[in-house]
């Protein structure tokens, strides 16, 4: 979508911030809105000043020079101060450095259209800037089963959960939060299933001891059950042979000794909340307890 289309669809954008300043003015020819305008001046020449003598840090420094305007300076200061009221600097950043990643093709998804929130910006930045290293992923998984439609893997690695676990909303593929997938490694058995003809995912889960529960959530990080994968049953029962504790290993036995040094040596792992597991009570002698219990009270 084109800037002209934007302004036409989104007119309260179109204000200028003359119009906006003069609106709090109640005189007839807004005659003292001169004084927000030299206030507004001399915020700015505050700012530039400021800049000059001290300097800022990168993340300041990139905005600025995104906004560099030699022939009005005054205009850049302002585009900057505009733009800080309304995102973050970390935010601002974040979408120069995905229109320069677009620009050289490093954005596996270009539909900006479709994106819901900075996350998924910084997901694709992520993606463009650790090129390399999700390349190598493809080898750090298990292939556990694979046929025209589905795809069924282990991850073994944090780079391999955050390749295959695109575009969801697992916390063990979050770029930010490598903690969670170690910790669900080393508890149990994690499996990721693409459905590779309309690229739904799901995540399959089970802590390594006895009678623990099957836990399956889709994409959106949400849980189901098994019937609401529509996953064909001969593929459900290999999902169920392997997220079998007594037959299989969990993720972590699994990874590369390069893998589990980092985790190691970093201290990413730490305990799962423990489920909790009902306790049977049988009240069937209650009453003769208290008759007990009642001999013996004076």
């Amino acid at each position: 979508m084109g800037l002209k289309t934007l302004k036409k669809e989104n007119d309260f954008l179109n204000m200028t911030l003359m119009e906006i300043i003069s609106s709090i003015d109640s005189s007839k020819t807004k005659k003292y809105t001169q004084f927000l305008v030299k206030m507004i001046k001399k915020d700015i020449e505050d700012l530039e000043t400021d800049f000059c003598q001290f300097g800022y840090d990168d993340e300041v420094t990139k905005v600025i020079n995104k906004f560099n305007n030699n022939e009005n300076k005054m205009k850049s200061w302002l585009g900057f101060k505009i733009l800080k009221s309304f995102f973050s600097l970390k935010q601002i950043n974040c979408f120069i450095s995905f229109c320069e990643f677009s620009d050289k093709k490093m954005i596996l998804d270009n539909d900006i259209s479709k994106y819901k929130c900075w996350d998924k910006l910084i997901t694709e930045n992520y993606f463009a800037i650790n090129k390399e290293e999700i390349k190598r992923a493809k080898k750090e998984i298990k292939v556990i089963y694979e046929d025209d439609d589905y795809l069924i893997i282990k991850p073994l690695s944090h780079m391999a959960s955050v390749k295959y676990g695109y575009n969801t909303r697992w916390c063990t593929s979050s770029i930010n939060e490598c903690d969670y997938f170690y910790n669900y490694s080393k508890e149990g058995i994690l499996i990721y299933v693409i459905n590779k003809t309309t690229n739904e995912k799901f995540g399959f889960f089970r802590k390594g001891f006895e009678n623990s529960g099957l836990e399956i959530y889709n994409s959106e990080d949400e849980r189901i059950d098994s019937y609401q994968t529509n996953i064909p049953k001969n593929i459900l029962d290999i999902l169920f042979k392997e997220t079998n504790p007594k037959l299989n290993e969990n993720n972590f036995n699994l990874f590369s000794e390069y893998e589990k040094k980092k985790v190691l040596q970093n201290n990413l792992i730490h305990e799962l909340p423990t489920p909790i597991i009902p306790i049977n009570r049988n009240f069937s002698n209650y009453e003769s307890m208290l008759d007990s219990l009642s001999d013996e009270l004076p």
